[in-house]
């Protein structure tokens, strides 16, 4: 299952960087506009996600618990916003969560955002949004000794470099470098000209300044081969050992990206929408998952502002919150 999703993320996020348009050939301008995004400097993003999950049940098949319904609610009633910063300049990265889950008569919001600074292999969280928004959930299912009060009004901080030492065999720093790099010229080439299509701009279209509107279409087979070149490229050893059962079990429905760009060729929208069903085998539930995610992009090349500032916000390291819990726990 985790190299189902291993193929399934892989695929989205290959997309999501190429829904990146002039009245001409429409792959090129999805090649421009992708390097236009990756040459950036700065840039925001502000994204909605919309997910569905439906488990179809028949008569050879094992009926859902009340318990799994109610999970498949929740994951369904999810709103779900994501922002992001980027400094390529400076190798800072900025991700902003903020979702609503109902659970039971309910609907909390989480809400925490992550930063990294690569350049000096620090990586920071919002604890307090964390404690504030989350705590309350899990408070219960901690042992009666660990005082997480400590996270309210701080973020926590790690050194990535002594972290992964200290973890050595569990996490390693080279885990959050993409290597090799891929180019995107490479990766659009690969696509035949007839996936791309122009469309005609809305007036809403029009109203965010767009200039040229182009949707990407993929078949299942298409999905899977490019995740699949894309798997080999970042990890042969792993791709080579994957079993092909795994991929047979996926289908994708639907696989399409459309994008706005601006006069200047920059994105400015890009909507993923993608549909794929997973069956196992005629004795367990196939599972399809529907989402979409819509994205616009802003301030590309224009100074942007971090959530975070480790020069000025309350910090604890998170050794120092781990070893809170491991005492915690001892001491239960």
């Amino acid at each position: 299952m985790k190299k189902l999703l291993a193929i399934v993320i892989t695929a989205a996020l290959s997309f999501s960087l190429l829904a990146c348009n002039k009245e001409v050939d429409p792959q090129q301008l999805y090649a421009d506009g992708y390097k236009l995004l990756e040459e950036a400097k700065t840039y925001e993003s502000s994204s909605t996600v919309d997910l569905n999950l439906e488990i179809e049940e028949s008569e050879s098949t094992v009926p859902l618990t009340a318990e799994e319904q109610q999970i498949i609610k929740t994951i369904n009633s999810a709103d779900i916003k994501v922002n992001s910063v980027v400094d390529t300049e400076n190798e800072k990265y900025e991700l902003s969560l903020d979702a609503a889950i109902e659970f039971g008569f309910i609907k909390p919001t989480i809400k925490t955002t992550l930063l990294m600074d690569m350049k000096n292999n620090m990586m920071y969280v919002d604890a307090s949004a964390l404690y504030d928004e989350f705590y309350m959930f899990v408070a219960d299912m901690l042992p009666p000794n660990v005082d997480l009060s400590i996270l309210k009004d701080h973020i926590i901080f790690a050194d990535l470099e002594a972290l992964s030492q200290e973890m050595e065999g569990e996490f390693s720093l080279e885990e959050l470098t993409i290597a090799p790099e891929m180019k995107s010229s490479d990766l659009i080439a690969s696509i035949a000209k007839e996936n791309f299509t122009t469309l005609e701009l809305t007036k809403e279209d029009k109203a965010k300044k767009a200039k040229n509107k182009v949707k990407l279409t993929l078949s299942n087979e298409e999905v899977k081969a490019i995740a699949l070149d894309v798997l080999a490229k970042l990890d042969p050893e792993e791709t080579a050992e994957l079993d092909m059962t795994f991929i047979d079990q996926l289908t994708f429905n639907n696989f399409s990206v459309t994008t706005l760009f601006n006069k200047d060729g920059h994105i400015i929208e890009d909507e993923i929408s993608v549909s794929f069903t997973i069956t196992e085998s005629e004795m367990m539930n196939s599972v399809t998952i529907d989402f979409a995610i819509i994205t616009d992009y802003t301030n590309i090349n224009k100074p942007v502002t971090f959530k975070i500032n480790p020069d000025t916000d309350k910090k604890i390291d998170i050794m120092e919150v781990i070893q809170q819990v491991i005492m915690g726990q001892m001491d239960f």
